[in-house]
């Protein structure tokens, strides 16, 4: 599985489908599949990817990786389906993440705060698709407001997609000047370790 991951993340398409291919076992078919999604996705098979997307929708352990949803939002975004298709995504991933934090208390809070960040880039992701500017600055505020686990990797990510989504927003706006200075914020967030979101490990 961490093979077929690290393949996809280089780019390796052919390497990754044949990897995710010898993944066994019901527990590992979701994230098998998901990578095989991740990997068509990689190099413009779209309708590929939201074919897997789709076979993906009763496999409740995907969902747990966030990373996934963020992936499938954009395959739809890249296929031209309607926003409110994107903004369901992020609806279904804070109902999972409500299920998931009611099953484990203990680690109930980083479940809502993983999920519910995600879930703003993905309501992002739709209002960008949609053209609907007005409505973007409070989940990038959300996203950038956030003061503890700065450094962690899934929210370095998020930041810099949230950085890059209000530079286009600050550019439709007519503040090309303000969306320039966002956007060398969200590339100067471009790291290695970037690539390696906790979510997407697993």
């Amino acid at each position: 599985m961490k093979a077929a991951i690290f393949a996809c993340k280089l780019y390796e398409t052919g390497m990754a489908l044949r990897l995710a291919d010898e993944v066994t076992g019901p527990r590992n078919y979701g994230r098998a599949h998901a990578i095989k999604a991740r990997a068509r996705f990689n190099v413009g098979e779209y309708a590929a990817a939201a074919a897997l997307w789709r076979m993906l929708r009763r496999v409740p352990v995907v969902s747990q990786n966030s990373c996934w949803w963020t992936v499938r939002a954009a395959t739809k975004s890249a296929l031209g389906l309607a926003a409110d298709t994107i903004h369901g995504d992020a609806i279904t991933l804070r109902l999972h993440a409500d299920r998931l934090a009611g099953g484990d208390p203990q680690n109930a809070q980083d479940i809502l705060l993983r999920a519910g960040e995600r879930a703003n880039i993905i309501d992002l992701m739709a209002h960008s698709r949609s053209g609907e500017y007005h409505l973007m600055q409070p989940h990038i505020q959300n996203v950038l407001g956030r003061t503890t686990g700065t450094d962690d990797a899934d929210h370095l990510c998020n930041r810099s997609m949230a950085l890059a989504l209000d530079a286009e927003r600050l550019s439709a706006l007519g503040q090309p000047v303000a969306g320039m200075a966002r956007a060398m914020s969200a590339s100067r967030l471009f790291r290695p370790r970037i690539m390696t979101c906790t979510s997407c490990r697993k």
